[in-house]
């Protein structure tokens, strides 16, 4: 498990060694090891001298630890399917295999994900592949930037439909779930999933408030069907609503149960075997129903600390990035972790469906918690002549509170401003200033205001479809200057 940049975690792999050589102790009497020093006891020692109990807490306790971070973006997958599907207090109309369109953009009253965007109108659809694959048509979209991210219930991004990858002409795509045989027609393209349950999200690019209804007449040509009614051109059938538990925590262990209801669902690839085989000894696995009957109390208060602590670690290590100019690059694996367990679960808590940096490279100033800005201050962040940023799409940079990162209410509704902003005004030198500041900086300096909140806050500047020149590191964003004391 690649965990990285963690002591904790150092901590936690030598409670393992030191619990299970203690339980080992407890079984068979131990050989004697030779001393190292006078007063530096052995390993075996300091094992031999924990009790059982202690050696089985601090054993489920450094697992716990591992299942917890593994599993921590599968049971936020759990809920936010829930969430959107089945739960009858979101009161919105959506279902299994079908789009639902977001037909405004977002603004400070929406707290469903952290840190939106407020640039493009959202297309989602949750996918089952369990009984055949889905057919996705897009249509042409000239001049226009979407994009179409396809998460498989471990939040990797497996496939990229848009402008940037397949182009702006029309397409038809076939999802397919890892168990299904057959042949798909001629003239489609394949898109392999690794899980059946998948979570598709699209972005359609605004253009103000006048764009709506072109977007909205755009998201409607987003289409998805079955295979079979696509291939037959026959109307499909209502899919059957499955049964799934409510998403609710009372309890901290029962996090391990959605975590094992989302495994068994979507089961691990084949090389993690060794992993899941080590997680089932507290309960935790795609063949498992966790439960705490029949567990011994010191195996509870382990799996108890190792989610109070998984929390902790986790939120410790929200960027690992270096700070560019103060500003924090996104990870290069980011949407794609491979065995990064612990940068998976990061952002998963923080910057949930997260884009790939090859089509979202977002810098990040104010969010890891010990940087936040403050609306007791002004800010300017000024773009020299030729240096805004060298996208292929758009950028924006957009104001969050900190630290839950919604957007911000403001006396002129914007929430962000950038290459679209209406009456941006540019200094005769060609460079570009905004002030961020929660104060309205005058009536002259008003189109370039991004305003703030009065107390700390985050921003986000993001820059879709960037250059090689962003990508690489070429090109720095500027830093961002105080220009006054506290009022």
């Amino acid at each position: 498990m690649n965990i990285h940049s963690n002591h904790c975690l150092c901590a936690c792999a030598a409670a393992l060694l030191i619990a299970s050589a203690s339980l080992r102790a407890q079984d068979k009497p131990e050989a004697p090891a030779p001393a190292t020093s006078a007063n530096a006891p052995s390993h075996a020692a300091k094992a031999s001298a924990m009790t059982l109990d202690q050696a089985r807490e601090e054993y489920a306790y450094a697992i716990g630890i591992e299942a917890y971070i593994y599993s921590y973006p599968l049971v936020q997958m759990y809920r936010v399917r829930y969430q959107r599907l089945f739960d009858p207090n979101e009161g919105k109309a959506s279902r299994l295999n079908e789009f639902y369109n977001v037909r405004h953009l977002l603004d400070y009253k929406f707290t469903g994900v952290v840190a939106p965007n407020n640039d493009t109108l959202y297309s989602t659809a949750w996918l089952d592949l369990a009984k055949e694959p889905m057919v996705l048509e897009v249509p042409a979209s000239p001049g226009r930037y979407y994009v179409m991210q396809f998460m498989d219930f471990y939040t990797n991004n497996f496939a990229l439909v848009g402008t940037r990858t397949t182009g702006s002409k029309a397409g038809t795509y076939v999802i397919v779930g890892p168990d299904w045989k057959g042949e798909l027609p001629q003239g489609v393209k394949r898109i392999d999933s690794p899980t059946n349950a998948v979570w598709l999200l699209g972005r359609t690019l605004v253009d103000g408030p006048e764009d709506l209804a072109a977007v909205h007449a755009q998201q409607d040509l987003y289409k998805l069907i079955p295979l079979s009614n696509w291939r037959d051109k026959t109307a499909p059938k209502a899919h059957a609503v499955p049964e799934m538990r409510p998403y609710k925590l009372d309890k901290p262990l029962q996090f391990f149960e959605f975590a094992d209801l989302a495994l068994h669902e979507n089961p691990p690839p084949a090389r993690e075997a060794a992993l899941m085989s080590v997680f089932g000894e507290v309960g935790v696995g795609p063949d498992k129903t966790f439960t705490t009957a029949g567990m011994f109390p010191a195996t509870v208060r382990g799996l108890t600390r190792a989610v109070e602590d998984g929390e902790k670690i986790i939120a410790a290590n929200r960027r690992h990035s270096a700070p560019v100019n103060g500003w924090r690059p996104p990870s290069p694996n980011s949407g794609r972790y491979g065995d990064d367990y612990l940068l998976r679960a990061v952002t998963a808590k923080y910057a949930l469906a997260a884009l790939n940096p090859d089509e979202d490279y977002t810098f990040a100033l104010g969010m890891g918690g010990n940087n936040a800005m403050n609306g007791d201050h002004d800010y300017v962040l000024r773009f020299e002549k030729g240096q805004l940023p060298p996208v292929n799409a758009f950028w924006s940079l957009t104001m969050y509170h900190a630290p839950n990162l919604f957007l911000v209410d403001n006396p002129i509704h914007r929430y962000s401003i950038g290459d679209r902003t209406r009456g941006l005004k540019y200094g005769k030198d060609g460079s570009l200033t905004i002030y961020i500041q929660h104060d309205s900086p005058g009536p002259d300096k008003e189109s370039n205001w991004l305003p703030a909140p009065a107390g700390p806050f985050a921003i986000g500047l993001r820059c879709y479809s960037p250059s090689q020149a962003i990508t690489s590191g070429a090109w720095k964003p500027p830093a961002i200057d105080t220009v006054e004391a506290p009022h």
